[in-house]
Parts: C-alpha cells; sequence; structure tokens
C-alpha cells in the first residue's frame, strides 16, 4: 500500500524509529517522506528515488545506466512501444529474478526440502497428523487445545467440537457458518482458520495460537489510558473492517474475544455467533453478550453492521474508562440502562475521544458513524492506517507470560509425551448423522506456504521416505 501511489510523503509518522518499526507517541509526530523511509529501510538512494517518483527520476535514471544495463533492460520493437518509463525497474528486477535468484535457489539445499513438501500441501489434515499439547480452554461445545503439527513442528491452536452436542443443541449450520466465515476472512487482526478436520466424535478448527491472552484479563480497574487503547482500538478496527467489507457481521465484539499475540498484537476471535449480510439485508436473530449489544438488537428489531459499532463503542469506552458505559445488577436492568441511561465521561477522556464515543454510542442507528468517519476523527488523527496495517508499530506493551494463564510457545512445544492430552468425546455420534458433516475439511493455503517458508528458513521440515523416492522422478515449472 506504501507504494500505490509514487511520490506520496508518508504523514504523520510518530518518532522515534525503533529497529524499523514506528512507536506510537502521543507528542513529537515528524514528517518523514517516501525516500528517506526506503533509504531507513536499507535501499540505496537512487532505488528509493526510482521507486517514489519514477516520472520525474526516469531521464536521471537512463544516464545512470551502465552501458550492458541499457542492453539488456532493452525489448524487442514490437514490445517496446508499449513499454512507459515506469516499466524499467520492473524490467531489472524481473530479470535478476528469473536469471540470478531463482537458479540460486534451484542450487541450494532449500530447493529440495521445497520440493518434497509440495507433495503434502494440498493434502488433507486428520486428527492424527498433531500432537494435543496442553489445554487452554473450554467452551460450549468442546475444548480449546494446543497443538503441534507433526510434520512442520509448527504450533496451533484447535478448537474441538463435540458432534454430538452441535447435534442435540441444533447448532448445526452455526458451526459451519463459524468454520466457512474464518476461511474466509484472512485478515492480519483476525485469528486465522489454517487447518479444518475430522474424525467419527469431533470437529477441529486448527488457529493461529495467541498466547497474550484477552484484553479483559489485562484491562485493570483504573483502564489502558488513551495512548495504548488507540493502539488497539485501531487493530480492532481494522479487522471488524475486513470483516464487514466480507459481508460478515460479527455480533459478539467484546474485551474478551480481543486475543493478544506474544508481540502484543491484537486480533479478533470467536466467530460463533457470526452471520452473513447481503448488501440490503439487515438481521433480526437475537445474539450477543450483555452490556455489548446494541439497542436496536436487544429490542429485537432488525440491524445491521451499526450493529457491531456500538459493539465497538462499547470496547473503547471500557478499556479507558476500567468499566463499561452501562451497568446493571442483572440482564433485565442492564439491558434498560442500555436503552435509556447515558454514558458519563470523567476526566478520564479526552474532548476528542468524548467525541468519538458520542458518535459511536448513538441509540439510533442510522445516526452513527461509518468505520471510514471513525478512522478521520481526531482521536485516531495521528496513527497511519497503511503502518498500522502493514504490522510495522510497535505495540506499547508485550504481555508477559510468566504472568499469564496461557503458557509460552516453549512450554507448550517441550512438553514431554507422557503429559501429552488426548481428546475425549464426551458424547458419541449417532449414526444417522454420520455425513452431515462430510464438506467440513479445509486446508488454508496460507498457512502450508507459511510452513514452507519457515522450513526452508528452519530447516526443521520432516518428510516422509517415501516423498523421497516421489522427488528424484519429478519436475517443477518455476
Amino acid at each position: 500500500n506504501l507504494f500505490q501511489v509514487p511520490g506520496r510523503e508518508i504523514k504523520e509518522i510518530p518518532s522515534p524509529v525503533v529497529d524499523g518499526q514506528y512507536e506510537i507517541q502521543p507528542n513529537g509526530v515528524k514528517k518523514l517522506t517516501l525516500v528517506d523511509y526506503l533509504v531507513r529501510r536499507g535501499y540505496s538512494e537512487r532505488e528509493s528515488a526510482i521507486v517514489a517518483n519514477p516520472t520525474t527520476t526516469s531521464s536521471q535514471n537512463k544516464t545512470m545506466l551502465t552501458t550492458e544495463e541499457k542492453s539488456s533492460t532493452c525489448l524487442p520493437p514490437s514490445e517496446s512501444q508499449h513499454q512507459t518509463e515506469h516499466d524499467v525497474p520492473k524490467e531489472m528486477v524481473y530479470r535478476k529474478l528469473k536469471e540470478e535468484e531463482i537458479e540460486k535457489f534451484r542450487q541450494s539445499p532449500h530447493y529440495q526440502t521445497y520440493i518434497k513438501y509440495l507433495f503434502k500441501q494440498n493434502e488433507p489434515t486428520n486428527p492424527d497428523d498433531f500432537i494435543i499439547v496442553k489445554m487452554l480452554g473450554q467452551g460450549g461445545f468442546g475444548k480449546v487445545f494446543c497443538c503441534k503439527k507433526r510434520d512442520s513442528g509448527k504450533v496451533y491452536a484447535v478448537k474441538c467440537l463435540n458432534k454430538g452436542r452441535i447435534i442435540q443443541k441444533k447448532a448445526i449450520s452455526m458451526t459451519k457458518l463459524e468454520k466457512e466465515s474464518m476461511a474466509r476472512l484472512r485478515s492480519r487482526f483476525i485469528v486465522n482458520l489454517c487447518f479444518a478436520c475430522q474424525d467419527h466424535d469431533n470437529l477441529y478448527l486448527v488457529m493461529t495460537l495467541m498466547t497474550g491472552g484477552n484484553l479483559r484479563y489485562h484491562l485493570k480497574r483504573e483502564g489502558f489510558g488513551e495512548h495504548l487503547t488507540r493502539f488497539y482500538a485501531g487493530q480492532i478496527l481494522l479487522g471488524l473492517d475486513h470483516m464487514h467489507k466480507m459481508r460478515i457481521i460479527y455480533r459478539d465484539l467484546k474485551l474478551d474475544n480481543i486475543l493478544l499475540d506474544h508481540k502484543g498484537h491484537c486480533r479478533l476471535s470467536d466467530l460463533g455467533l457470526c452471520g452473513v449480510l447481503p448488501p440490503g439485508k439487515q438481521k433480526t436473530r437475537y445474539a450477543g453478550t450483555p452490556g455489548y449489544m446494541a439497542p436496536e438488537v436487544i429490542m429485537r428489531r432488525p440491524y445491521d453492521m451499526s450493529a457491531d459499532i456500538w459493539s465497538y463503542g462499547v470496547c473503547v469506552f471500557r478499556m479507558i474508562a476500567g468499566h463499561k458505559p452501562f451497568d446493571g445488577p442483572n440482564r433485565h436492568a442492564l439491558n434498560k440502562s442500555v436503552l435509556a441511561a447515558t454514558p458519563t465521561y470523567g476526566p478520564k477522556f479526552s474532548s476528542s475521544t468524548k467525541e468519538m464515543l458520542q458518535g459511536l454510542l448513538q441509540k439510533n442507528p442510522s445516526s452513527r458513524m461509518s468505520i471510514n468517519d471513525i478512522k478521520q476523527t481526531k482521536f485516531f488523527e495521528i496513527i497511519d492506517w497503511y503502518m498500522l496495517h502493514a504490522g510495522l508499530y510497535k505495540p506499547p506493551f508485550i504481555p508477559r507470560s510468566d504472568t499469564l494463564h496461557a503458557p509460552a510457545t516453549t512450554d507448550l512445544v517441550n512438553v514431554p509425551p507422557e503429559k501429552r492430552r488426548q481428546v475425549k468425546s464426551s458424547k458419541k455420534l449417532d449414526e444417522r448423522y454420520k455425513h452431515t458433516f462430510d464438506d467440513w475439511d479445509y486446508v488454508s493455503s496460507q498457512a502450508t506456504q507459511r510452513e514452507i517458508v519457515e522450513a526452508l528458513r528452519m530447516k526443521e521440515m520432516k518428510v516422509p521416505e517415501d516423498v523421497n523416492e516421489k522427488v528424484k522422478s519429478c519436475c517443477t515449472l518455476m
């Protein structure tokens, strides 16, 4: 996204620069040109100038090319008439990749590992491909474990759902919708589905492992404050924006479902109550968590994506204040407070924060702010959304594994075999429903590609011996 508009000046990059990442600071905003940014990232001044403004630097680039470079970048007459000045740097890059880098890769030991793994990346997974290490939590239909993939050694979280209990609770369509929605969503701000498999009695959702705990666990009575809240609220908003662009309504946005990874970045999780909302349509199902549900949901009126905006406002309010904007001794009193009461903004709320929250917590859904409106508020004026979306902001808070209920990744991987858990079925599946989940299995191409990259980097991939025999007689198109 940074290179879509040549010569664009990256505005409002907070200083200082820390190891190539930008740390959010409440004060001291500094402007940084695209050329300066690229130079700091390791590009030469010439390369930075070409990328930043290829039009004005094209004449300079031609004089700087050597005779060999000029001859190698020339195209046949039939192609040169379609070539623009923007294509010259691209041709240089493509030629280098084609003639040098790919050949180096073929000669490296990583190439054999890559070829071996290609035989397995499209194969469906099954529960035997994973080693259950430790239980992380428990829900209504099953449990969540930490697991380790046998061939790659990569650690994931796996959600085990009992088929019999799902059928008993008449939640078949809801469970399938959760899996299908997770498979569609590809965002660094949403817990991604990597694999889905099953055995006779259970369904398995293998997902991104988040070991930093949820935001409600870290929230103290005094709240996070605006500085830390701004970072989390920005990442939550980007995850919610991606979800809405895919026409998926969340319906269960709350601090309990916002998880931190070991680096301090947050993601949305638990899509069990989500729904698909076609354009122009509305939902009527009563779904959500008391205290976070929008007034129209409580009143069982038709609602749309704006119900998630209300829940987002409740989350932002609670992160700053340390408590919810509405409260009550029981569900009835809490819902009555949501419908009739007005939030009280104390000294912790600045004028810009109060102005944004008033736009989020409008009881009339048509008066609520949209996601684009939220991004333009003064509360987020120091945020560069391109940088935040790329994950280049340094998290202001990094969770410590020794203070969490969730163990560190190294502890999860090194659990001895005698202490590993087994998934036990609490309810056996009736044979009448054995074909109900035939379309459940799923493999994420991004997850398998990520495993390939990590295997090439760490040289820890374990490949079955029968695959080695296939490699000797195979060819690959690059």
